[in-house]
């Protein structure tokens, strides 16, 4: 005798049960798309043709948690066809077989638009969009010492770049003891991003003299001499120009402080005013420009071929950077100047 075994996976139109189809299709519309318009009315009475209402409350709880099981796990089709088996072999509220084959061809059109969904709603991109508030005075309560007390009424709405959705407004009230909690709990979150971004910065200045150290480290080990720069007097041009390159770059850092020199004012470490005097009343960007010069230098003392055509490079780097970084940096104190003045 042939037997053939079929797993409830496996399911043509004529296996499965459509009014049920279309149940579960609405509920998961109502549940996880926010289609508030599908009501128990329009499931009962239009899906499944006006459903005895006892018996469509037990159909309904069934495939809540029967739904919510799929959902949570976020099975796969063999979690799915274990899983269905199992609903389907229970001794007391088993499913049939249409009923499994109905839901698996749900879940196999379904699964990754609820999975979608559901990653859309957990990400956390809610923004502050606008906040008012007011202080009222209590002049009427039951106990005495309540009375002329005042409390902040809050209104915050809430809401994405994006405006997909309506903003969500937030309401609260704080007397003076929450506003103080309130005030403390931004204070550290305000240490917190601070920390983060200081630690952030001061990676990027030990990569910045690392990669400096790095560069005349390749110079004094180039294995490549120059040749047509192997000569005493171009040793001498290139010790001189270390030396002016570096009083650029050092008066440049004096001028600016540390900060200054490592751009914080890119992570809003500003400094008072901009600077005019020397090195800058000889060239806009002497830090840059000094740099420059000593690696040319490194390269002339060493006669590497090496290392000038590195320095070509890193001059190329400089002259793009300042064309990028000169109107970002006007800009950061023309709005620091701006909120002073307002």
């Amino acid at each position: 005798m042939l037997t053939k075994t079929v797993g409830v996976a496996a399911c043509t139109m004529a296996d499965i049960d459509k009014p049920l189809l279309a149940f579960l299709n609405g509920l998961a519309k109502r549940i996880y798309f926010s289609e508030s318009d599908i009501t128990d009315e329009v499931l009962r009475n239009e899906v499944l043709n006006g459903m005895p209402e006892e018996e469509y409350s037990a159909l309904l709880k069934r495939y809540q948690l029967l739904l919510n099981n799929l959902v949570t796990a976020d099975m796969d089709f063999t979690q799915l066809d274990a899983f269905l088996t199992s609903q389907v072999k229970k001794r007391q509220g088993a499913i049939s077989e249409k009923e499994a084959a109905t839901v698996t061809r749900f879940w196999r059109n379904q699964k990754a638009k609820i999975h979608q969904r559901l990653v859309e709603q957990s990400t956390w991109d809610n923004k502050v969009k606008a906040i008012s508030w007011r202080v009222d005075v209590k002049t009427k309560s039951k106990e005495t010492e309540q009375l002329n007390q005042a409390s902040a009424i809050v209104e915050m709405q809430l809401g994405t770049d994006q405006n997909t959705n309506p903003n969500e407004v937030v309401r609260f009230e704080l007397d003076s003891k929450k506003l103080a909690e309130l005030l403390a709990q931004v204070t550290e979150v305000e240490k917190a991003v601070e920390l983060y971004s200081h630690t952030s910065y001061f990676r990027l200045c030990a990569g910045y003299l690392n990669n400096g150290i790095d560069v005349c480290i390749v110079y004094r080990t180039d294995d490549i001499p120059l040749q047509l720069l192997s000569s005493p007097v171009m040793v001498y041009i290139g010790q001189a120009m270390v030396a002016i390159g570096t009083i650029l770059v050092l008066s440049s850092t004096w001028r600016l402080g540390f900060f200054g020199t490592f751009m914080g004012d890119h992570f809003g470490l500003l400094l008072k005013e901009r600077v005019t005097g020397f090195p800058f009343n000889v060239t806009e960007n002497p830090m840059y420009w000094g740099s420059a010069i000593i690696y040319f230098g490194y390269s002339l003392q060493h006669a590497s071929l090496v290392g000038f055509l590195l320095s070509l490079c890193i001059t190329l780097s400089y002259a793009i950077a300042i064309r990028i970084e000169e109107p970002f940096t006007a800009m950061i104190y023309e709005n620091a100047a701006c909120s002073h003045s307002d």
